[in-house]
């Protein structure tokens, strides 16, 4: 055998040897991405959760109720089709999602979001269903379509709370020399003289004139943001109104005494001009 035909024998063996172990490469990587069950069979399932979970918007409550939905019908449908103990149990991993999916439209005070839970879809998807053309992908383009968008608040509304902070704030200092003047309890409530029934009917007065100053104040309060607003504005709102629920309490009393003492005022006048600095600072605004 010449050295050239030998040389040919061996180049055509070598490359039967590489190309079985090219496709036996591509065997394993092609049986890698194969799942338990076929996606062809639960195509309109999984599409009806695609169409939900990659729609190019941000997402909102409803959709997470959506989405639960038609995970729920693609578990169920599972269930149903599936004898194998294997398979059925792979739906429970849709169930999983299912109560994920559920919880999203229970979000707090945070803005409704499809990432982490595309993320679970997408890895589960590609255990339980393998691969296929037509599954749904988030490139970037879609990563920024479903972006929160951060609300911004009514300038007006803003202007109008700040005003009603600065009212607050001027009548506060007023307030406090008034029960200064008007002064703790002087008295024995289980037996009351001219004199106690004399402070109890000042400090009733100034109940009656402070809580007229406080109900005109309120009036100006804007409209409470939506909870889905900007959540600065949103704070700083519910701040204001905890500053009025302390302020209301200035004149009242404790147990058998129908007046405050000092430390009481003193408390809740404190606590309200925290809650107004908060609303300040969450507004940006300086006193």
């Amino acid at each position: 055998m010449s050295s050239i035909i030998r040389f040919m024998v061996i180049s055509c063996v070598a490359c039967c040897f590489l190309l079985a172990g090219c496709s036996s490469e591509q065997g394993k990587q092609k049986e890698a991405h194969v799942g338990i069950l076929d996606a062809n069979t639960y195509r309109a399932e999984i599409l009806a959760v695609e169409a939900v979970l990659y729609k190019a918007s941000p997402a909102s409550l409803d959709d997470f109720t959506r989405m639960a939905a038609a995970m729920t019908d693609l578990y169920e449908s599972i269930q149903a089709r599936e004898t194998h103990l294997i398979k059925k149990d792979a739906a429970n991993r849709i169930l999983f999602l299912t109560a994920r999916a559920d919880a999203g439209s229970d979000v707090g005070y945070a803005l409704p979001n499809f990432a982490d839970i595309r993320a679970d879809w997408e890895s589960t998807r590609f255990d339980v269903f393998g691969e296929a053309d037509w599954f749904h992908r988030a490139g970037d383009a879609l990563v920024v379509a479903q972006t929160p968008k951060v609300p911004k608040p009514d300038a007006g509304e803003v202007y109008e709370l700040v005003r009603v902070i600065e009212r607050l704030e001027d009548i506060l200092a007023e307030g406090q020399d008034e029960c200064d003047d008007l002064g703790e309890p002087e008295y024995d409530p289980e037996r009351m003289d001219s004199r106690g029934h004399s402070q109890v009917a000042g400090w009733d007065q100034f109940y009656r004139d402070w809580d007229e100053q406080l109900n005109q104040i309120a009036d100006r309060l804007p409209p409470q943001p939506s909870w889905s607003g900007d959540q600065d504005h949103v704070t700083a709102y519910q701040e204001v109104n905890q500053a009025f629920g302390e302020l209301r309490l200035v004149a009242v009393g404790a147990g058998m005494w129908p007046t405050p003492f000092r430390y009481q005022w003193e408390q809740r006048f404190d606590a309200a001009e925290a809650h107004l600095a908060e609303a300040r600072k969450r507004l940006g605004e300086q006193e």
